[in-house]
Order: structure tokens, then C-alpha cells, then sequence
């Protein structure tokens, strides 16, 4: 259960980075690299929405 409520942290401070307004695209596991793809997926995508 703590691995499940980590990757939903993780995902969620992803989404934060559109003010939650989109979802993350976050697979598991979540290395540091998808982590990282994530990040600048969620940045590309909430400048071209925002």
C-alpha cells in the first residue's frame, strides 16, 4: 500500500505543475527518468493549454 501512495504523491505533485488541471502521464515504475519525462510532459503540455 505505501508503494501505491507514493506513485499517487509523486503523480499528483506532477499535476500540480498545470494547477491540476491536467492529468500526468505517469506509468509505473516510477524511476527517476519517467519521473523526469513526466515533468517536462506535464510542462509542455500546460504551456500549450495555459
Amino acid at each position: 500500500m505505501l508503494a501505491i501512495s507514493v506513485w499517487l504523491a509523486i503523480r499528483d505533485a506532477v499535476s500540480s505543475i498545470s494547477g491540476g488541471r491536467l492529468p500526468a502521464n505517469l506509468d509505473t515504475p516510477a524511476t527517476p527518468e519517467r519521473v523526469l519525462d513526466a515533468v517536462e510532459d506535464m510542462a509542455k503540455r500546460a504551456k500549450e493549454v495555459l
